[in-house]
């Protein structure tokens, strides 16, 4: 499968482990995205790329590396909860 970019979807995924720590929030994160994105990794990085309003304009990429993971995840959690994913 390709992605936006010509790449393999696998290719993309390695791209996302190779800019930052893997913690299990992370991987947590990476793997509800892959969910809601239906294994589109290609999207998935680029969620985690682009900044973002509810987090200050921000990326949650950004926010992972500073250690603030927790703050992504119970976004994407709240938004699943709510029904916005």
């Amino acid at each position: 499968m390709r992605g936006l970019h010509g790449e393999s979807s696998n290719a993309a995924l390695f791209k996302i482990e190779q800019v930052m720590s893997v913690d299990k929030k992370d991987l947590e994160i990476i793997y509800l995205l892959s969910v809601f994105f239906k294994q589109d990794y290609e999207k998935v990085a680029a969620w985690l790329e682009t900044p973002n309003p509810n987090f200050g304009e921000i990326t949650p990429l950004t926010l992972m590396r500073r250690e603030r993971s927790h703050k992504v995840l119970n976004f994407i959690k709240a938004q699943k909860e709510d029904g916005q994913w």
